[in-house]
């Protein structure tokens, strides 16, 4: 008794250690960001109803080796929101419908503070993806609800690692390719046709 005992505690212990550690690596993984002092309080009103509002950003950012590797490598400093969605989910949230952004959108930047606190003065016509920048996602976010109305409650944002992870969580994604690519920028070779890619795959096609 006292022996089965003993290996259940080892069994017990090893087995918290472990789910401890993996959630630790997860979190670790999630860096939060309160942009809410840099918006101020000129901001539209919240929705009356418990549905969200979501701005996601899917930055080209090539800090960190994993993501230098997956993105081709190359010295390219700095980070350019190239992909962006407003992403609003219901009341019930049975469903969600996501609007993009045209990276090269021509808008009205609005007067920002950035990371350092310094005030970054409003400009017009400005290309979209450049906010992000030169200027930083608090400001992202601060163009997004001018130019829409819309509130934005969360904002996320996405590097290719994270990219990669997503889909490969997902069990994969089926593009049906037109003709076949041959791209050695990316490294991707397909044949035309329906097919399945997993993460690495789809980030090099994207």
């Amino acid at each position: 008794l006292k022996i089965t005992l003993g290996v259940l505690l080892v069994l017990l212990l090893a087995t918290g250690g472990t789910l401890y550690w993996l959630y630790s690596q997860l979190d670790g993984n999630i860096k939060g960001v309160d942009i809410n002092k840099a918006l101020g309080e000129d901001r539209p009103e919240k929705l009356p109803t418990s549905g969200q509002n979501l701005l996601v950003l899917g930055s080209d950012s090539r800090a960190g080796a994993e993501n230098q590797e997956l993105g081709g490598g190359g010295a390219v400093s700095g980070a350019r929101s190239d992909t962006a969605m407003v992403v609003h989910i219901p009341e019930g949230r049975s469903k969600a419908v996501a609007v993009s952004i045209p990276r090269d959108t021509l808008v009205t930047r609005p007067e920002c503070v950035k990371d350092d606190g310094s005030t970054v003065a409003g400009k017009e016509r400005v290309m979209f993806n450049s906010v992000y920048a030169q200027v930083g996602p608090a400001c992202v976010v601060k163009t997004v609800e001018k130019m829409s109305g819309v509130r934005v409650d969360h904002y996320l944002e996405i590097n290719f690692a994270g990219f990669k992870d997503l889909v490969d969580a997902i069990g994969g994604v089926t593009v049906d390719v037109p003709q076949d690519i041959d791209d050695k920028a990316s490294g991707l070779h397909l044949t035309a046709g329906p097919q399945k890619l997993d993460g690495t795959e789809s980030l090099a096609y994207v």
